[in-house]
């Protein structure tokens, strides 16, 4: 059985804790250089939400937190799995990006030599620091929300955690996101599409980010994914252009999208065709 009281008791909390934050940020916001600065720290305080709510319910119903969160540091094969195959599904959003006529390879930003150094930086950062940060978030969803909906199936499992991640990751603030948003400069303009986006790419993102979880054992394989994912989406953002300008958070994150789409078909081709430990295709708990 689902204990809805702590499930609600977490939701409840992260919610008002990472609104909260939020709301702190847009309303103590100047225009100097504090704007940047102060929506960064809130930024990385927000993502570790999930983390300490969580592991504040497993202590008080007496649960070891590493098992509660779904934290394992023991050696999964899928670590490098989710790490490659989230670089490939960033190539992949460059490439459908790359079928806009306006749109061309070469950064606005950065030299050609800059923008590989970059490259190369991100390939180290990604699986380590950066699947550090994400696994504030991550020990919420894949980790204490799997363990507590583990009777449901799998795809009720990613849809409700993609919804609720999704939801959670909007900015309640036009100032907020603008501050925090990789590329802005046509959000002013579609505000509703770009927070679309935004949801759509958890509710996307969240079965392979599920799947990774489950195949390693632990969300470290879920935050290295979902590290490298965010990572070289963002290097997709300094390396393209469009027509010589800044290429639009709207046209990377739709091409993101349709690359997500394409990586949840070949995740359940894989696991019905090839993979001999089923995810997906096993019957559930909660029809048993």
């Amino acid at each position: 059985m689902i204990n809805w009281k702590k499930v609600w008791i977490f939701l409840i909390s992260i919610f008002v804790l990472n609104y909260l934050l939020q709301y702190i940020a847009s309303t103590f916001m100047d225009k100097s250089g504090a704007l940047v600065s102060i929506a960064f720290v809130i930024n990385i305080l927000k993502v570790y939400i999930p983390f300490v709510v969580a592991a504040i319910i497993a202590k008080i119903y007496k649960e070891k937190i590493s098992l509660a969160l779904g934290i394992s540091f023991k050696w999964n094969n899928y670590f490098i799995v989710g790490y490659v195959f989230a670089i490939l599904i960033a190539l992949g959003s460059m490439g459908i990006t790359l079928l806009y006529p306006s749109v061309s390879f070469g950064s606005v930003m950065f030299e050609t030599s800059k923008l590989w150094m970059v490259f190369v930086a991100l390939i180290i950062i990604a699986p380590t620091l950066g699947a550090l940060i994400a696994l504030g978030e991550e020990s919420g969803w894949r980790g204490f929300l799997v363990k507590e909906l583990d009777i449901m199936s799998f795809w009720k499992k990613a849809i409700v955690i993609g919804i609720i991640w999704g939801i959670y990751i909007l900015p309640i603030s036009n100032s907020f996101n603008q501050s925090v948003m990789v590329s802005s400069n046509d959000l002013s303009s579609h505000v509703f599409y770009n927070i679309m986006l935004i949801f759509l790419f958890a509710f996307f993102a969240s079965p392979l980010c599920l799947y990774m979880r489950l195949k390693g054992q632990g969300v470290i394989a879920s935050s290295i994914f979902i590290a490298t994912l965010a990572s070289f989406r963002s290097f997709a953002g300094m390396s393209l252009n469009t027509s010589g300008e800044v290429i639009s958070n709207m046209t990377l994150s739709t091409a993101m999208i349709v690359s997500l789409v394409v990586a949840n078909i070949i995740m359940v081709a894989f696991d019905k065709y090839i993979a001999k430990e089923k995810v997906i295709f096993v019957e559930s708990k909660e029809s048993k």
